[in-house]
């Protein structure tokens, strides 16, 4: 693990990793059927978990249409109380034009021509504005209200998010407890591309970071004393796969945003 571990997860307000473009730029042979692309709305929801939602969505997007690319892209968002963090969503060419697809507010386009090499800067600087629009104009018409996370997150809140939040993980991953003082906090642990390794918590969100250990207790470990838990031991949920797991793409590191 990097020894300046860079503070991934949402509620620390930094950019989480990006996976590059499948088929960056590209459209279907044939053309999409319909003038904007799926939404594919997720089966269940959990707390901070708008990067697993966005992974869930790629994996099937690029599935259905192969000629099509699509990556995470992190905004800063505004929330409610007034305060700004990280957002994860799925920036997604259709039809030779960039797309954004929400975990809430849907898909909407940034009205600009896949050309040429890709400016990712530019393209999150004009999703960040659009999504803020896009978001605003939803929450008007009332079609979608994501819910507010809870001050406080009760044991059972925590195990409910994470037993949904596997759902969600298009990859293999493992359910870790972390020994708190006289509690267990239970989080995700997978690993998206070789090279790479995320952890997702409820009350944080999803982390990414690049790592060469292959020892995924001690990666959690590590990571779960970033957020501020004061770790004192940790066990995988029995029952679940033993050893170290094998990310699910062929995605080199470098490939990740650091």
């Amino acid at each position: 693990m990097n020894a300046s571990l860079p503070a991934t997860f949402p509620s620390l307000r930094s950019l989480l990793a990006a996976l590059v473009f499948a088929a960056a730029g590209s459209s279907q042979a044939a053309g999409p059927a319909v003038s904007a692309p799926p939404h594919f709305p997720d089966a269940v929801h959990v707390f901070n978990g708008c990067h697993l939602s966005t992974l869930a969505y790629l994996n099937r997007f690029t599935a259905e249409y192969p000629a099509e690319g699509g990556q995470p892209v992190v905004v800063q968002m505004r929330n409610a109380d007034g305060t700004v963090r990280a957002h994860t969503m799925a920036l997604v060419t259709w039809a030779g034009a960039w797309w954004i697809r929400d975990e809430y507010f849907g898909v909407f386009p940034l009205d600009q021509r896949v050309k040429g090499a890709t400016d990712l800067a530019a393209l999150t600087l004009r999703a960040e504005r659009l999504y803020a629009r896009h978001a605003q104009a939803a929450l008007r018409a009332g079609t979608a209200r994501p819910p507010e996370p809870p001050k406080q997150f009760s044991a059972a809140q925590r195990a409910r998010d994470v037993a949904a939040a596997a759902t969600l993980i298009p990859v293999a991953h493992i359910l870790f407890w972390v020994t708190d003082g006289a509690r267990e906090i239970p989080v995700l642990f997978f690993r998206p591309a070789p090279g790479v390794v995320a952890v997702y918590d409820p009350v944080h969100g999803t982390g990414v970071v690049e790592c060469a250990s292959r020892d995924d207790a001690k990666i959690t470990t590590l990571i779960a004393g970033k957020l501020g838990y004061r770790v004192a031991g940790i066990r995988p949920e029995a029952g679940v796969l033993n050893g170290t797991l094998v990310a699910a793409t062929t995605l080199p590191a470098a490939a990740f945003a650091r």
